[in-house]
């Protein structure tokens, strides 16, 4: 007999390349223990069965970057460039941030994220006046359920500004904490800790040293904004005589650990110094357009082989954390940019979403495909949806014709952590009355 927690029972399996198996999936401990054979059927014991007739199980989606705490600060700052945003909605209200807000916020957007089919998040934390605020957010993600990776990050460079300049910390407490939190979530499944090292103009040299020489000696994922707006390669010329990327590469920073977020304003030279180093790529489509900041050149870094995966970024640049939206948004800008329907077609992005987001996380081999041996972090769509009908192929649907009605069931560490519209452990209601209770704190300008 083949001893199973969780049967997943009638569904289809969604594989890249648009391959389908009409087949069963059988969890335990945590992970996918065979991809069944319904002939086979009359050998499984399962502690639960799960019949998912007509249903489709796709591998979970993977969010590459965000900032969970500005959950709180969605909608401020609205119609503005980077630099004056930043100075509206983030600036004036993350010093404010306790760990308690940090709970919430994360909360409400790993919610978000979950009901639009993700498992996984990048979480980019910068906002550190308070030593403990990025606990509420590791916190948060446990009590939900959702794997996380948090990039402890960090501002050391001052600037005119008092708001900015309340989070600005040494490399040496950053690291230090860094540690700490390592420490803190030994014993959790489901999280890993890395490092992020904020805005590029907000980091000495000294910073990008020392993220350097801790990520090469430690093995751990770092994030960076990177080549955003102008402003990036600007600074970077008035302080080191080079554009960003060639600047990272003098001192040794382009390396696989590094996931560079954004890349919207590169040239030929930036593009192959990401390809030739290995350097993942974070593409954050709504936040790029929200914002003003451009359409970044997404279909020449995948031709060059560079690892590309989604990011909805902060809610305080997107307003949500739907990444069914970024897959089709993030698939539609490429096609009208280049004027040409045929590239990043809807099973590549759904790659992107998935293997891509794996590979920026430093999950490959654990999440992103449907395997045996894989962590089961699943989501279950269901086809039979008004904005969907009819589904001829469920990855095309996925991406073009899809919205969080369509994910009927998502499963994290082989735990069902949202079902029918309802999450396992967590009371929505109470969520959002906290939510309502904390913003009255914030400044809105």
């Amino acid at each position: 007999m083949i001893a199973a927690d969780i049967w997943l029972r009638g569904g289809s399996l969604v594989h890249s390349g648009k391959s389908i198996e009409q087949k069963d999936l059988l969890i335990k401990d945590h992970r996918i223990l065979q991809i069944l054979d319904p002939r086979d059927r009359h050998l499984v014991q399962a502690k639960t069965m799960i019949d998912l007739t007509g249903r489709y199980v796709m591998p979970g989606l993977v969010n590459t970057h965000t900032h969970l705490f500005q959950t709180l600060f969605k909608g401020l700052g609205r119609d503005l460039n980077l630099l004056d945003w930043l100075a509206a909605s983030v600036r004036p209200n993350a010093p404010k941030l306790t760990r308690q807000d940090c709970y919430y916020a994360a909360l409400l957007g790993g919610m978000d994220l979950a009901m639009s089919g993700g498992t996984t998040v990048m979480d980019f934390m910068y906002a550190n006046e308070h030593k403990d605020s990025v606990l509420g957010t590791i916190d948060a993600l446990q009590d939900l359920g959702l794997r996380s990776v948090i990039g402890r990050g960090f501002i050391d460079v001052t600037l005119p500004d008092e708001n900015h300049n309340r989070l600005v910390e040494t490399p040496e407490e950053v690291l230090y904490q860094v540690d700490q939190l390592k420490a803190y979530t030994r014993a959790m499944r489901r999280v890993d800790i890395g490092i992020a090292g904020s805005v590029f103009w907000a980091i000495s040299e000294e910073g990008f040293e020392a993220i350097r020489d801790y990520a090469n000696a430690q093995d751990v994922v770092v994030a960076l904004h990177a080549s955003e707006t102008v402003d990036d390669n600007e600074d970077s010329i008035k302080r080191f005589g080079l554009r960003m990327f060639p600047y990272l590469e003098k001192i040794g920073f382009l390396k696989e650990w590094l996931t560079a977020v954004h890349c919207v304003t590169l040239d030929e030279a930036d593009m192959e110094l990401i390809a030739s180093h290995g350097v993942k790529v974070s593409y954050n489509p709504v936040s790029n357009l929200i914002l003003g900041s451009g359409i970044p050149p997404m279909e020449a870094l995948r031709k060059r082989g560079v690892h590309i995966g989604l990011g909805t970024d902060g809610a305080a640049s997107n307003d949500s954390q739907d990444m069914l939206e970024t897959m089709k948004l993030g698939a539609l800008l490429q096609k009208g940019i280049n004027e040409d329907p045929t590239v990043f077609s809807a099973d590549e992005v759904y790659r992107m979403a998935t293997l891509g987001g794996a590979s920026c996380c430093g999950l490959n081999g654990q999440v992103g495909l449907l395997k045996e041996g894989y962590l089961a972090d699943l989501m279950v769509y269901n086809p039979h949806r008004i904005k969907s009908a009819p589904v001829y192929n469920p990855v095309t649907s996925l991406v073009y014709a899809s919205d969080a009605n369509n994910v009927e069931m998502v499963l994290v560490d082989g735990e069902v952590i949202y079902r029918d519209g309802r999450f396992t452990h967590v009371n929505q209601e109470d969520v959002l009355l906290w939510i309502e209770e904390i913003q009255r704190k914030f400044i809105v300008s």
